[in-house]
């Protein structure tokens, strides 16, 4: 996926439109044809994951889950924003920074935060007042080529071309502060720790210290300042959940976020060689397979593939991939079976 090209299921038999209802393979969106630099991806197992983690958080802000969006972005910055509406946008820069689920779950606990404030509402006039923003823009015009308005969103992307932060920056600034005591809120009806949050906002300040000269995206449309900082270890550390961790379950999608990620993003060259075979992480051994069927490397891909289908039986999205990595090199025969399989386990047959 470091190159803007699309993972698509050929359709040989009925069965793989069977499949197209449940499973999508990590694709770039059109978007690039609007803005090169922007791709959007979607993947069913990756956004199922990111949703299980977020809808007991949009429960506990009082949101109905079905009304939010995720919209994940390909982009190698620490960023995460709502916008439009409704839509909460994670870079994949985000995704594989974290090093703990309680961290992505603070940063969604967070965003949620100004949802449910109704901070975007708040911060429309702001927006009028000023120039419209580049960043605001680019993703109103990612909203409107997910709704099906390419050209559309071409021209609000093209709208955002002058940046004026000031005036937005002054309503934010209180918001951000507000968004965080949410996000603690949240979180301690769930029973879960907010130092995710706080680890990750140290992650935005070593990423600013990093970039020197440039600033980290994240800090233009949420102000990190020492009060906020302060106030959010304040409010962590008061914390009767303070040492409460998130389910265990939780550990094992982030690291197959990760790693499926990984696979697809970086090089498969380079995938293999900063992974070992020998390697027991689910985050390497997904990252492996992903990058063998790139390659493409079939015996080897396939050796991978079911040893990790070893250790996750019946799991519909190893399954598909298989089915996908050996019909994408002519094996159409051999593909049938983990196909039939993938369509067994899916989660919406189960």
């Amino acid at each position: 996926m470091s190159s803007p090209q699309r993972l698509r299921h050929r359709r040989p038999f009925a069965l793989a439109a069977a499949l197209l209802l449940f499973l999508t393979a990590i694709v770039p969106a059109a978007a690039q044809q609007a803005r090169p630099s922007l791709q959007l991806i979607r993947d069913a197992e990756i956004e199922t994951y990111i949703r299980d983690m977020a809808k007991p958080i949009f429960e506990a802000a009082g949101l109905e889950d079905d009304a939010v969006r995720i919209i994940l972005i390909q982009d190698p910055t620490l960023n995460a924003f709502v916008a439009g509406g409704q839509n909460l946008f994670l870079y994949t820069g985000t995704l594989l920074a974290v090093s703990t689920p309680e961290q992505l779950m603070g940063v969604i606990a967070h965003e949620t935060g100004h949802i449910a404030g109704g901070h975007l509402v708040r911060s429309t006039e702001a927006l009028r007042n000023a120039t419209i923003q580049q960043i605001i823009a680019t993703v109103l015009g990612a909203v409107a080529i997910l709704g099906g308005g390419g050209q559309a969103g071409a021209a609000v992307m093209m709208g955002g071309a002058q940046i004026a932060q000031r005036s937005f920056l002054q309503y934010s600034r209180t918001q951000e502060s507000s968004a965080d005591q949410a996000a603690v809120s949240f979180l301690d009806k769930l029973h879960i720790t907010s130092r995710g949050l706080g680890e990750f906002l140290q992650l935005i300040e070593r990423d600013q210290l990093r970039l020197r000269s440039n600033q980290n995206p994240y800090v233009y449309t949420h102000p990190l300042t020492p009060e906020r900082v302060a106030a959010l270890e304040t409010r962590t550390n008061q914390s009767p959940y303070v040492d409460s961790a998130a389910a265990p379950k939780y550990v094992e999608m982030l690291a197959r976020i990760q790693g499926k990620l990984r696979g697809y993003i970086d090089n498969p060259e380079v995938t293999l060689r900063r992974t070992s075979s020998k390697s027991t992480t689910v985050a390497d051994r997904y990252a492996r397979v992903v990058a063998l069927y790139r390659k493409p490397d079939v015996p080897a891909f396939v050796a991978e593939i079911d040893a990790l289908l070893a250790s996750y039986p019946n799991d519909p999205y190893l399954l598909e991939l298989k089915g996908q990595g050996l019909l994408e090199n002519g094996k159409v025969a051999e593909s049938i079976e983990p196909y039939t399989l993938a369509v067994k386990y899916a989660p919406a047959n189960r």
